[in-house]
């Protein structure tokens, strides 16, 4: 079974452990999307968070925007 499959089957799961786990993954995957240096910029602010640091917390995520283009439109 090819891996993304089983992730995907193994949300469906019976199983809350097993479906935890599948969505830590899915998270994972996404949060690293933009590459090791995203991810850990994105985990500082979540630290920042949970610290209560809101300021600091949103400038780490401010700083991981990026701007979107759509045909010649460019939405910051």
């Amino acid at each position: 079974m090819d891996p993304k499959d089983k992730l995907f089957a193994d949300l469906k799961s019976p199983q809350p452990h097993i479906r935890q786990q599948a969505t830590e993954t899915l998270w994972t995957l996404w949060y690293k999307e933009r590459g090791e240096g995203a991810y850990n910029q994105i985990m500082k602010g979540v630290e920042c968070l949970a610290k209560g640091e809101h300021d600091s917390a949103q400038e780490i995520f401010e700083d991981l925007r990026v701007p979107l283009k759509i045909g010649q439109k460019v939405i910051e």
